[in-house]
């Protein structure tokens, strides 16, 4: 059953923004709704007791820092449980990560328009009485993992350029997710300096929803979002199975592709995403220290209950001049075929690490390149098209 009033509490100093808030408030959509103008001295004890809101609006464009920084300390207090929306300047919405890690849910740009008001209004109204809304209701996105336990054989280089095929081929969502906890390089490789991490996420699960993804995550310039992991070590060490497990009921919700860079160092919290990955894609080349490797990496993930036909083998740098293996032999030596043989352009590899920006955009009309898009269309299709010769195909 709707609730009799929805109490909103505004903070803010400016009498042309209460003015135009409480003109929004005037429509007839709303008229269940109760705006009240607080004061800025106010206890958040008194603020509850006088005003039980139901969500807190802060003039973040108007209120004098001195001001808003002690109003913060208790804000931050209670939003976890009432919702913090802030009023924010133009050039204020390239602050808004902070904004996010620092309580706030939703955001409101100056100048006021009632549109915008009643969509926010829209997200918290009745929110006792629905679950918290998860990114939407549409069809779960699939999980792919990088993973080997043998380092230096491409794993952080081929999923990045895979997941950045993936977003520009499918024109969907994808969210490049580094669980390569030893080295996190994942930004290097971009050229990123991450405002955000892992860590982060997993401090503020209990609100996560679609407005909090929304702030955090801004596409990178080559299509895909990206997720760095921490960077400190206390941090790596506080993660927990579980809170990995419901960042993947999050995310699988909110993104179609995530593709982890999953790292050589088989823990317990890379499990739960090895368990609901699609396919689990295992880097590999072609010395015999390398098959060796890959042959055992191969022989756990089996007996961890892994079907061969969620394992796909990925060949990187063939026809390097230090291969110890003919092709041929492959299947012989770890059973499996292998899905993909990257080449071994080191100039271009090697360009794309030192510049920061995948293949795609540093050597569009490379072999690598269409090598990438044709693996990424492959799993699009679940591999089961184009088992052939490859087809050059353009990306418009």
């Amino acid at each position: 059953m709707k609730k009799e009033s929805f109490h909103v509490t505004l903070l803010s100093t400016s009498e042309k923004t209460i003015s135009d808030l409480k003109k929004c408030f005037s429509d007839r959509s709303l008229d269940h709704c109760r705006l009240d103008q607080c004061l800025l001295q106010i206890t958040m004890e008194d603020l509850l007791l006088q005003y039980t809101p139901d969500l807190i609006m802060v003039d973040l464009a108007n209120l004098p820092p001195e001001e808003l920084e002690s109003l913060m300390q208790g804000l931050q207090r209670i939003a976890d449980k009432i919702p913090l929306v802030a009023v924010i300047r133009e050039e204020q919405k390239a602050a808004a990560v902070d904004y996010v890690k620092q309580g706030f849910r939703d955001f409101i740009n100056l100048p006021v328009e009632k549109s915008a008001v009643l969509d926010c209004i829209s997200r918290f109204d009745l929110s006792a009485e629905k679950p918290k809304e998860l990114p939407g209701t549409k069809a779960k996105g699939k999980l792919y993992t990088f993973f080997c336990t043998k380092g230096g054989v491409g794993n952080t280089f081929i999923s990045l350029n895979t997941a950045v095929s993936l977003a520009r081929i499918s024109r969907k969502k994808v969210l490049l997710w580094d669980m390569s906890l030893q080295s996190s390089d994942i930004p290097f490789f971009l050229n990123e300096d991450p405002k955000y991490t892992l860590h982060d996420l997993i401090e503020n699960l209990s609100h996560i929803d679609k407005n909090y993804l929304d702030s955090l995550f801004q596409p990178h310039p080559s299509g895909v979002y990206i997720l760095p992991a921490p960077d400190k070590i206390d941090e790596i060490d506080k993660i927990l199975p579980e809170q990995i497990d419901k960042m993947l009921q999050i995310f699988t919700n909110y993104f179609d592709h995530i593709v982890v860079d999953g790292g050589h160092k088989l823990t317990d919290i890379l499990i739960p995403l090895l368990d609901i990955s699609a396919y689990i894609f295992m880097p590999t080349t072609m010395e015999i220290i390398s098959m060796r490797s890959a042959s055992r990496c191969l022989e756990i993930l089996e007996k961890l209950g892994y079907s061969q036909n969620k394992i796909r083998v990925i060949i990187n740098r063939h026809g390097a001049r230090h291969e110890d293996i003919q092709k041929q032999q492959i299947k012989e030596v770890i059973r499996h075929e292998p899905v993909l043989y990257l080449p071994n352009d080191y100039a271009t590899a090697k360009r794309s690490v030192k510049y920061g920006e995948p293949i795609s955009m540093i050597a569009k009309k490379s072999g690598l390149n269409h090598d990438f898009d044709y693996f990424a269309s492959r799993i699009l299709t679940n591999f089961q098209s184009g088992k052939g010769k490859k087809k050059r195909f353009f990306i418009f």
